[in-house]
């Protein structure tokens, strides 16, 4: 007999598995074009690089977001909250498979592109292993240096996405919720760092890795140019906590909505005997 977890894997599959070919098609689809229309190779890497980190932030904010406020929007909240499990439980579930969806793509996609150079789609590949990208934390595969890049963004995108979006009544409120905040705060943080801390090294670490995909501004300019690479660790750790936050606030709200459709109690609280749905009975002829 199918468990319970079983029945919400199996949904959440349902519900994500045409994405994760969506994704892959669109993400594939531009890597061919710019293969087919760049003809030198470094170039065709640049390209590809520019493409997963543009294209993927977009994209996780879209299936966040979908996360967040898809059951309210479709109407099966309701269902999810009968269940007799926790409702953190459910946001877990939701959380993972939401993510998974998004580096899914984002990983064959790379993986893909790792087979094509390899069959030597790309003469002297072995030239194109080792990236020069400073926000590289040491691995200059250019492969392995794209995937760790692209799954932090993605991530990243996607866990800001979840968390002020959640509950919201459809995807068009909770995205203009949730990208505003993103906006204010990177707003706030860029002000305070060169402002108020006048771009101190620890300002800039902590500060930076705060806003959403800013951990690689982060690496890359206390690497080029404050030149402090010892704060990298600060950067990371407040990346982390960031991050986690977020994730705890959208495990523990999805679900909590006030039904903001009753304007009064009133027709709640009708005494049980008065029936106002059913009219007066017929007379006899």
């Amino acid at each position: 007999m199918r468990t319970i977890w079983q029945s919400l894997a199996w949904k959440e599959w349902n519900e994500h598995k045409w994405k994760v070919v969506s994704l892959l098609a669109v993400l594939l689809g531009v890597a061919v074009l710019i293969r087919v229309t760049i003809e030198r190779d470094d170039d065709v890497l640049d390209a590809w690089q520019v493409l997963l980190d543009l294209c993927v932030a977009p994209l996780a904010i879209f299936i966040g977001l979908g996360t967040a406020a898809g059951e309210r929007s479709r109407g099966t909240l309701a269902f999810l909250q009968a269940l007799p499990v926790p409702m953190r439980r459910v946001a877990v579930h939701k959380w993972f498979y939401g993510l998974a969806t998004i580096l899914a793509a984002a990983g064959v996609t790379i993986a893909l592109l790792y087979v094509w150079a390899a069959l030597g789609f790309m003469h002297g590949i072995q030239h194109y292993w080792r990236s020069q990208l400073q926000f590289s934390f040491g691995i200059h595969n250019w492969f392995a240096n794209a995937t760790l890049v692209v799954f932090y963004t993605a991530a990243s995108f996607y866990i800001w996405a979840v968390a002020w979006g959640v509950n919201r009544k459809d995807e068009v409120s909770a995205v203009a919720v949730a990208l505003l905040i993103m906006v204010v705060w990177t707003v706030a943080v860029s002000y305070g760092i060169h402002f108020l801390f006048r771009g101190s090294a620890p300002a800039l670490a902590v500060g930076l890795s705060t806003v959403p995909g800013g951990l690689l501004k982060a690496v890359e300019t206390l690497t080029v140019e404050v030149q402090r690479p010892e704060f990298i660790g600060l950067a990371v750790a407040s990346a982390v906590v960031v991050h986690v936050a977020l994730s705890a606030r959208f495990v523990r709200r999805f679900g909590r909505t006030a039904n903001l459709d009753v304007r009064s109690p009133n027709a709640a609280n009708a005494p049980a005997d008065e029936i106002d749905w059913l009219g007066p009975p017929r007379g006899s002829m």
